[in-house]
């Protein structure tokens, strides 16, 4: 065995609460098009592909499939692997998800760049907007990847770090990021003596993460009633049988801010030790009380949509609450609002180690190869 741990920048997880106000990329036109990358996260094929988007004029005629990358890795090379689908779509101003079965399945191999292209054929008509990730403000933490536009018939990088591919063999889903597609909010009014929080659960193939900070992006604080003098918020973190490893952090609820929705709550390493998540193993990051609520703070939970809801990505974080009698239940229907920092991750690298995190340099040159 031979751990390697690398000094890095990342966060993992979620950052804002809105799905319908991502960001998106308008086809209206021939010479137009979205090309989003991914590192395929295993061997074999894809047999179907994902995505969201609001359509303002009906649309035919639209090429969805597979390219490589380019000699320099940064835009897709313009030609299908496969013959891809032919897609249409009727009017609908609600963002909505579509699934495609391709026609012709496209054999991947785990490690290597492919794009996700929406090419218009010359016969297209219409006009959609594609979503490449799904909260206004922020960034989609796949790593270090930027979309391709296509203007004027010709591929070029986009301006916005970030995207999310979601791809699918036959048996189950993958996310170049997000765990799942978001649907409806689900208000929470926290009670006093319990805590909320979520399962986390890096996947098997991924390097252990040294956690420096915490943050749940909810409207912890409601504006409506304001706040909570005396009363403070704890981050808890505990193993899968719900004993407490860390007390991450203590802030007082008055700090938080009080727009309702745009609420974060950040906490940071005060344990005094570091924090390392294993892969393959369960935690409970969990919001505690102390003191007594003066106004009833909110925050707020998402569904799973039951489509793709086992597209994990790089972890699993179902909702869990955790009784005044110290029970955990976790659900498998929600999750909730949150990112990680991350400062350092951890891996084997003697033979490749679990999940093939061969040396170091994948993660310099644009992502993990695991």
């Amino acid at each position: 065995m031979a751990l390697v741990t690398v000094n890095t920048n990342l966060k993992i997880g979620f950052d804002q609460r809105w799905f319908a106000s991502g960001n998106t990329s308008t086809i209206n036109g021939t010479n137009v098009g979205l090309a989003i990358p991914f590192v395929a996260q295993f061997t074999g094929s894809i047999t179907r592909i994902a995505y969201s988007a609001t359509v303002a004029t009906a649309f035919s005629n639209l090429d969805v499939g597979l390219m490589l990358s380019n000699a320099a890795g940064n835009l897709p090379i313009n030609t299908y692997i496969n013959t891809p689908n032919t897609i249409s779509g009727s009017i609908n101003s609600t963002p909505t998800n579509y699934i495609v079965n391709l026609t012709n399945p496209v054999s991947v191999t785990k490690g290597t760049v492919y794009w996700l292209v929406f090419r218009p054929n010359a016969s297209f008509t219409g006009n959609l907007s594609i979503y490449y990730n799904h909260y206004v403000g922020s960034v989609s933490y796949n790593g270090f990847w930027k979309v391709a536009t296509r203007i004027a018939g010709s591929w070029i990088q986009g301006a916005t770090v970030g995207s999310n591919a979601l791809y699918g063999s036959s048996s189950r889903w993958y996310s170049s990021d997000d765990p799942v597609v978001p649907e409806s909010p689900t208000v929470i009014s926290p009670a006093a003596n319990q805590e909320y929080g979520f399962a986390f659960t890096l996947d098997a193939n991924h390097p252990a993460v040294k956690v420096e900070g915490i943050s749940f992006a909810n409207s912890l604080h409601n504006a409506s009633t304001g706040g909570n003098p005396g009363m403070l918020f704890i981050c808890n973190i505990r193993n899968a049988a719900g004993t407490l490893l860390y007390t991450f952090d203590t802030q007082d609820t008055d700090r938080f801010n009080a727009t309702a929705g745009n609420g974060v709550a950040y906490f940071f390493n005060s344990s005094g030790s570091d924090i390392w998540l294993e892969p393959n193993t369960k935690y409970y990051i969990m919001l505690a009380f102390s003191g007594t609520f003066t106004n009833t703070p909110q925050f707020t939970t998402f569904k799973y949509n039951n489509t793709m809801k086992e597209a994990l990505g790089a972890y699993n974080a179902n909702y869990a609450v955790r009784s005044s009698g110290g029970t955990i239940t976790e659900t498998t229907t929600e999750f909730m609002n949150f990112h990680l920092e991350i400062d350092a991750i951890r891996y084997d690298n003697a033979g490749g180690g679990a999940g093939g995190y061969v040396n170091a340099s994948p993660m310099f040159s644009g992502g993990f190869s695991g």
